[in-house]
């Protein structure tokens, strides 16, 4: 495993980690409480991350230079508020903030007709932007009037550092832009460079300047030094001017146009407002109180508006469906974002397993002043964040992109845990990376919180438009999986002792929200079994077995390896069937495999894990007496949930039949190498059928569900075809 930046000692200032010392990323968090950066005494706040050391000075000088202004309110972020003796209440990132991020907000409204310029620096940083929000839905609400880094035309002899190509370390560096209280041009073509534009309804705005992640020797707004004094400012100056000419200065400007406000920002949900939902009588069955909105196996979304994510989470499927998800999220945040919610009632160890994007590394550089020349990436900033729940709005923890342990193919492995059940091997010297699950759970000032809860937010921003599988691609609900492959993530529940044992499972498990539902079933044993849409990505050539317990006439159950592990061939060969017949009370066990999938995504029903002869298996199906006894090419139509994709450019194997109808491979016992020329080992081909392979043109994509049972047709090898609709 290549653990990015893991022998530096980092400092986190708002939006930046600071390199000190060359010491290992797993150690115990402390505060440079010498470095104060201010004659005052300040006691810093306990640490939550252990990600990194905290400078408390550089915080305070970033606060120190940057907190005073009239209008734009700051600086916002994790660690001012954790920091900080005495933040003021708009520092209180109480949504859910990204751990590097620094803000400045500031609320006004402009009469029709009038102007606001705004003069500044680009900063020191990976991520930054100018975005205006409108008051509605009792919060403020995006009106895609923004300016991201590198959308700023910079002032002539300036640098903008956030072009791909550009000079990040420029030392001209200026622009401009402006405000409007007018209409924007219907034609986007007449719209004005560096300019927004707010209409002429004198509505209650808010602008936010947002930076993430500034450079390691820069203050956490990245415009000035992290340690030593700075006689200049990047933070933007401004005036206005109204309609009928009159000039206004800063001071003017912030008299005729500001909405100062002294508290904290509201937040989308009260404490009653959430504990009525998770104990409303209207939810979904299947989510009890004690652990709803959460799900095992754990489901990812797209974060989509507060109607749809938050009370919607909690809602049966059918109902869910009937809410509007389509518009702008609520709380001023820049995404897209993906969610999930988590319960540790399912386990005390969550494994997040996923693919990381490309990033650009800006932080240090070759020589500890950030990365020289900005390059092209599929992501400009990619991070993850332990939250608590809405009512509170806090995060415990977090990480970003570059802290990441990766393997060779970009991938990584999270764990998230109480500190008490963090996996030994959870480290970023075994390439994995951890979080704290809250230690308050949901973080309530009530004694019905719940300590068990979790929610995790994935940022992934400013995308690359050539990156095919971004998530801004995400245009409805339940299909985040089909859209970001395997940058999609995965996860599932274990312990520490398993994971010690172990370590990771291979990127399988639910992801997200699905049409599917959850079934009930009862097994030959008479157990009830719940059964959900679990993926496994990357699935062609994934090997499985499968066992068949025979109850006679009450039926078969089917014990499967996938969407787990790859199986153990070994343990395979090794089983005892006799053994594990009289263990479960099956008349016998049939020893179905190995084989492997041919398609390069697979989406099937089964349980959670279960012990089965020493290995974690999951229950697929209880199939009626008889079932298994279909003759071979034998058109048989089974009712059943599954997803299914053959990717564009790979081979596929199929059968077609008389009537022209073509079946598609879907598991195969022949090995692939053999699967081109298996058409010549074929004895028992009924007359006028045929076998090919085929390369796809174009991806090949079947979602299977019981209301329109599929023909299939198995093969003498007891190899199961589907057939491709019309």
């Amino acid at each position: 495993m290549k653990s990015q930046h893991s022998t530096h000692g980092l400092v986190v200032i708002g939006a930046v980690s600071i390199a000190l010392t060359a010491r290992a990323t797993s150690r115990t968090t402390s505060v440079r409480a010498e470095d104060t950066g201010s004659p005052e005494n300040r006691v810093a706040a306990e640490s939550v991350s252990p990600h990194a050391e905290k400078s408390l000075g550089n915080v305070i000088r970033t606060d120190d230079r940057y907190g005073h202004d009239g209008l734009f309110q700051g600086p916002r972020g994790w660690v001012y508020w954790n920091f900080l003796e005495n933040p003021k209440p708009i520092q209180n990132p109480n949504l859910w903030p990204d751990l590097q991020s620094t803000y400045f907000i500031g609320r006004f409204a402009m009469p029709a007709g009038s102007r606001m310029t705004l003069r500044g620096r680009f900063p020191y940083a990976r991520f930054f932007q100018f975005a205006l929000y409108k008051f509605e839905r009792e919060t403020f609400v995006s009106i895609n009037e923004t300016l991201r880094g590198p959308d700023f035309e910079p002032d002539p002899g300036s640098v903008n550092p956030f072009r791909v190509g550009a000079d990040r370390l420029a030392d001209q560096r200026d622009y401009t832009i402006h405000i409007l209280a007018e209409d924007p041009p219907k034609d986007v073509g007449q719209r004005a460079r560096n300019t927004l534009y707010v209409g002429r309804d004198e509505v209650d705005l808010e602008g936010v300047i947002r930076i993430y992640l500034a450079d390691q020797d820069k203050d956490g707004a990245g415009w000035g030094p992290g340690d030593q004094s700075f006689a200049e400012t990047g933070f933007p100056t401004y005036e206005a001017t109204l309609a009928d000419g009159t000039k206004l200065d800063s001071e003017q400007a912030v008299q005729r146009f500001g909405k100062p406000f002294s508290g904290a920002t509201k937040q989308p949900m009260t404490t009653e407002q959430w504990l009525e939902l998770v104990s409303s009588p209207n939810n979904d069955p299947t989510l009890p109180p004690e652990t709803a909105p959460a799900r095992n196996p754990p489901q990812w979304e797209k974060y989509w508006t507060n109607a749809y994510t938050l009370a919607g989470a909690f809602k049966p499927p059918a109902e869910r469906a009937k809410i509007r998800y389509e518009g702008a999220m609520e709380g001023g945040g820049e995404g897209p974002y993906l969610v999930t919610y988590l319960s540790r009632k399912f386990g005390p160890v969550y494994v997040l397993r996923g693919k990381m994007p490309t990033f650009p590394d800006t932080f240090a550089g070759e020589d500890g002043r950030g990365l020289a020349i900005m390059p092209e990436t599929q992501t400009q900033y990619w991070s993850l964040v332990s939250c608590q729940a809405v009512p509170s709005g806090q995060v415990v923890d977090g990480i970003s992109d570059f802290q990441v342990p990766l393997d060779a193919d970009r991938n990584y492995t999270i764990v998230v845990s109480a500190s008490e059940d963090r996996p030994q091997n959870a480290t970023p010297e075994h390439g994995v990376a951890w979080l704290k699950w809250s230690p308050r759970g949901e973080g309530l000032d009530d004694p019905r919180n719940r300590s068990d809860f979790g929610m995790l937010i994935m940022r992934i921003m400013a995308n690359n438009s050539d990156w095919k599988q971004r998530p801004d691609l995400i245009i409805k609900p339940r299909t985040g999986s089909a859209v970001m492959g395997p940058y999609f993530p995965s996860a599932y529940y274990t312990t520490k002792a398993e994971f010690e044992t172990n370590g990771a499972r291979a990127q399988t498990g639910t992801t997200e929200e699905s049409d599917m539902p959850e079934i009930a079933m009862t097994t030959g044993q008479g157990k009830t079994m719940t059964l959900t849409m679990q993926t496994l990505p990357e699935s062609r050539g994934h090997q499985y077995c499968e066992l068949v317990f025979n109850y006679g006439e009450k039926g078969s159950d089917i014990y499967s390896t996938s969407p787990l592990a790859k199986a153990d061939l070994d343990w395979w060969e090794n089983l005892d069937v006799e053994a594990l017949a009289k263990e479960f009370g099956a008349e016998s066990v049939y020893k179905n495999g190995p084989q492997w999938w041919s398609m390069d995504e697979v989406g099937v029903m089964a349980s959670q894990p279960v012990p089965v002869a020493g290995v974690d298996m999951v229950f697929g199906a209880h199939l009626p007496p008889g079932t298994l006894k279909i003759a071979k090419y034998t058109v048989f139509s089974p009712a059943k949930f599954q997803d299914l994709v053959w990717k564009a450019g790979k081979p596929v194997y199929q059968l077609v039949d008389p009537d022209g109808y073509v079946y598609v491979l879907q598991g195969h016992k022949v090995p692939e190498k053999e699967l081109a020329a298996l058409g010549e080992r074929f004895q028992k081909l009924p007359e006028g059928w045929a076998y090919r392979v085929q390369v796809l043109d174009e991806d090949l994509v079947m979602n299977l569900t019981p209301k329109e049972p599929i023909p299939s047709v198995q093969d003498e090898f007891d190899q199961i075809y589907i057939r491709i609709p019309e």
